[in-house]
């Protein structure tokens, strides 16, 4: 746990970056659950109904909440992978700076290119966990809590028992 909150430590001189992050994921899962809502009216009131015109405007409605889901979507992804690219910047800076300071004894029994492999490496790999680490659970998370106010607005006993 140690190493992990030193790792998202590194997010905090770029925690604006992060909030919008989380702002453009929670708009993409808004606008995702709330397509089925639009597709149930659309099939209550337009097909049922036989309303053309509003089945016309679910129709809109849908293909339009989609791409600006898209739109969230490719904005969340491009600023995370924006922001993993800064902290591996730092990283790398850091790591730089280390060796650097290291004395001439440490690099007369290190080889260069174990080291060199290993910085690349870990610093891909931190950058690769941000990238993933940041989004399934928030996701998971958001998902279930949206999905449960839905079930219980549209009937409490069915949402309770599910």
């Amino acid at each position: 746990m140690r190493v992990l909150a030193r790792i998202f430590g590194y997010l905090r001189p770029y925690w604006r970056r992060v909030v919008l992050v989380y702002v453009a994921l929670f708009a993409a899962l808004g606008l995702q659950l709330s397509i089925p809502q639009v597709l149930a009216r659309a099939i209550d009131q337009g097909i049922v109904g036989r309303d053309g015109a509003f089945l016309l405007r679910a129709a809109g409605l849908i293909v339009g909440l989609t791409i600006l889901q898209g739109v969230f979507t490719f904005l969340r992804s491009y600023l995370v992978q924006a922001l993993a690219e800064r902290v591996a910047f730092d990283l790398r800076n850091e790591l730089y700076a280390h060796l650097q300071a290291l004395s001439f004894s440490f690099y007369d029994g290190a080889q260069t290119g174990q080291l060199m492999s290993r910085a690349t490496d870990d610093v891909n790999n931190i950058r690769a966990m941000l990238v993933m680490a940041m989004r399934p659970l928030v996701i998971a998370v958001g998902t279930f809590a949206i999905v449960a106010v839905i079930l219980f607005r549209a009937d409490a006993v069915l949402a309770a028992v599910a």
